[in-house]
């Protein structure tokens, strides 16, 4: 592994915020708060996913002689996660009133992070 590769995760962390905050001011161009809400929401659900998933995978992987019943644990906190998440989403779409559109492409935060990164170093 190199230095560089080392610190890819954080790295695709700080770039979430970053094209969080320009998904955002783009979503400014329609003059809608539910599709700027939405792209928001969405984004924020995603960064805060990653950041909750990160934390799952460095303590499964920080003690070996542990890792068979942390990956029990891991596997309820994967469904907890995923419960919560699909809350959040029920949440925006029913009380907030966010755009669907708005939260798909907020919810696609991370996919546009990989393909920038993957772009970035293939050139």
């Amino acid at each position: 592994m190199t230095d560089q590769d080392a610190g890819l995760a954080k790295a695709l962390a700080r770039r979430n915020w970053v094209i969080l905050a320009l998904m955002v001011v783009v979503s400014l161009w329609w003059r809608s708060a539910p599709i700027t809400l939405g792209v928001l929401g969405g984004g924020l659900v995603i960064a805060l996913n990653y950041h909750w998933m990160g934390r799952s995978l460095t303590k499964l992987l920080a003690d070996p002689q542990r890792a068979p019943r942390r990956k029990i644990f891991t596997g309820i906190n994967y469904l907890l996660r995923l419960v919560v998440m699909g809350l959040v989403i029920y949440l925006l779409l029913v009380q907030v009133k966010v755009h669907p559109i708005g939260l798909a492409v907020g919810l696609s935060l991370y996919v546009v992070n990989l393909m920038y990164s993957t772009i970035r170093r293939i050139y």
